[in-house]
Formats: structure tokens, C-alpha cells, sequence
């Protein structure tokens, strides 16, 4: 079968162009491999694929995952916004098998590809296999056709179109339509926290339609019903990640993280701010703070310090993410 057949993927009608090159550009370096019967390179682009596709599901999704996360970490998190990990499955223990076998053979995939594939020096020429190459570029495309597959009904629906939205260029009247459409209320806890992840992240680069229309308003309203648990930790998590997994928080985002998350109760925001802290272990600031190491302290102190101050319920858990992002700021002079 010809190279190009073998790797053949279908484009997410939902998903963006710019998202879609990526994933292409990744598949034709696997196609090259191929036909260049490079098979240590073969093993190593059907790595590279996988974690491509499983990047570009957390960010059209509205998920995030620390730059330096590993792979085996980056699939799950993938299959969790797609809703293919075991847990999410019910009782079909068929379904449930099945999804697990598609996380184990492309974390396999990892483990070939540490072993035999590109991305290492090597003194000597490992040997590969046809039959480890097979299964190696078969695992790949059989885990990517699925989660590109499962992931167009996930944009398609109301919360996917309000990231997409959110996601553009689009005016403040248009993303007041979108947020009335989406009906935040209604959407599953996932979906509100996804939804939010996107704005903060939006909100933390600039767009002021994001800060008028789906921030301040949260920042102003307390009330749940309006503005759930789920969404206001979302933009908490948006504020501190970005769609890159860096660390990229302002004095504007520091202040507003310490706000949106005060009417939470601690019981649902214990979990999401010790898990957001585990995440922080794994994410590097951007370069731009890097560079700017007392501006980027001054930051994390308003998080510290201000959850202090007013009072807060999650002043413990909030001075903990601090101290989190003070060490990765530092890790880098280590």
C-alpha cells in the first residue's frame, strides 16, 4: 500500500485551517519516512503525530497541559476532552477496553520510538524492524483517525462553537450573541470549565472583548447560577496557562484569578487549584517573563498576598500556586 494511503486522515470539518496544516505537516513528515524506508524515522513521526493531534484536541477544546508535560500524560488529557478515557464511558466494559487499549498502544508507540526511534544521538544505528515499524505508524494512525473523528461532533456542539468564537477576532455584540446561545448555565461542568480556560486565555492576551463581556461580568456578579463553580475556575486556569502550556500571567490576570474563584465553594475548588498547582510543576513562563524576573515576582505576589487580604476561603490553596510559580521561575537560573 502506498505510504500515502497508509497515513490518510480526514479533516474535522469543525476544525480550524490553521490547526489542520499542523496536523498535515506532521502526517507528510511520516509519509517521507516511509517512502525513504527510514523506518527509525517512521517510528519517530508516528510519535510526533500522535502528540500533535493530542495537542491541537486540548487547545480547540479549551484544555490546558504544561509545556513540559510528557507524553503519556498529554494522550490522556486528550482522551479526557473527547471523552474516551474508561472512566467516562459508562458500564460498557467493551467500550471502556477498547478506549484503554488505544491510550496503551500509543504510549507503546513512546516507549519504540525512546528505544529505536528519531529524536536521540545514538553511537550506533539502532535496528527496526519491519514488523516494529508497522506497529508502530499502524498504532499512530489508528489512535489519530479516532480522536480527529471524535473530535468534530465535540467543536460542533454549542460549547465548541462558543471557543471558536472566542477564539477569533470577533466583536463584543457577536460574543454577547454567542454567550447567550451557549446558555453557560446548562453545559456540563467539563464544557463551562473548558469554555472558560479559552476566555482566560483570551483575556490574558489583550482581547478586551473577553474582559467585558465574559470576565468583568463574572468579576462583578458573584452569584453561581449565572456564572457556575466550573467557568469561573476555567478562567482561573486560562489566566495562568497559555495555549502554548506557558505560564503567562499579568497584574490584570493575577488580580482577576484571585477574584473570579472567591464565590467558589472550597469543597469544588480544592481539587481544580491543587490540580492547577500539580500543573504548574510542568509549565515554563514565557520567554517574555523569563527575562523579567522581579516584574514576573511582583505578579505572583499579588496572588499571595491578596488572597491574604481579603480574606479569602482559598488563601491557603491560592499562597500554595504561588509558591508553585515562584519555583518555576527560578527553575530556570537552577
Amino acid at each position: 500500500m502506498p505510504p500515502r494511503d497508509i497515513a490518510e486522515l480526514w479533516k474535522p470539518e469543525n476544525l480550524d485551517q490553521e490547526s489542520w496544516d499542523v496536523v498535515i505537516a506532521h502526517r507528510d513528515r511520516l509519509v517521507r519516512a516511509l517512502e525513504a524506508t527510514d523506518r527509525p524515522a517512521a517510528v519517530g513521526a508516528s510519535k510526533e503525530l500522535v502528540e500533535c493531534i493530542a495537542r491541537v484536541v486540548l487547545e480547540a477544546t479549551g484544555a490546558t497541559l504544561g509545556d513540559e508535560a510528557k507524553f503519556p500524560a498529554v494522550v490522556d488529557a486528550a482522551q479526557k476532552q473527547l471523552g474516551m478515557r474508561p472512566v467516562d464511558l459508562g458500564n460498557d466494559q467493551a467500550v471502556r477496553a477498547i478506549a484503554q487499549s488505544a491510550a496503551t498502544m500509543v504510549k507503546r508507540v513512546n516507549e519504540l520510538r525512546n528505544d529505536v526511534g528519531t529524536g536521540h544521538g545514538r553511537a550506533r544505528m539502532p535496528e527496526v524492524t519491519d514488523a516494529a515499524e508497522r506497529a508502530a505508524v499502524d498504532a499512530a494512525m489508528l489512535w489519530s483517525a479516532w480522536a480527529l473523528r471524535l473530535l468534530d461532533p465535540v467543536l460542533a456542539g454549542s460549547a465548541g462553537v462558543f471557543i471558536e468564537a472566542v477564539s477569533s477576532a470577533i466583536s463584543r455584540s457577536g460574543l454577547v450573541k454567542a454567550l447567550r446561545s451557549v446558555d453557560l448555565p446548562t453545559q456540563l461542568p467539563l464544557a463551562q470549565r473548558s469554555m472558560g480556560v479559552v476566555v482566560g486565555q483570551r483575556a490574558g492576551g489583550g482581547f478586551g472583548n473577553a474582559w467585558a463581556v465574559t470576565v468583568n461580568p463574572a468579576l462583578d456578579d458573584p452569584r453561581l447560577d449565572d456564572w457556575p463553580s466550573a467557568y469561573r475556575l476555567g478562567l482561573a486556569e486560562g489566566f495562568l496557562l497559555n495555549w502554548a502550556g506557558q505560564i503567562d500571567l499579568n497584574l490584570s490576570t493575577a488580580k482577576a484569578l484571585v477574584e473570579v474563584v472567591e464565590p467558589v465553594p472550597v469543597e469544588d475548588a480544592a481539587s481544580v487549584l491543587e490540580e492547577l498547582t500539580a500543573k504548574l510543576s510542568l509549565a515554563t513562563w514565557t520567554p517574555h517573563w523569563r527575562s523579567r524576573r522581579r516584574e514576573a515576582e511582583a505578579v505572583v505576589e499579588v496572588i499571595g498576598s491578596a488572597s491574604s487580604r481579603v480574606g479569602s476561603k482559598h488563601a491557603t490553596a491560592l499562597s500554595t500556586l504561588a509558591e508553585r510559580l515562584t519555583q518555576r521561575l527560578r527553575a530556570r537560573e537552577d
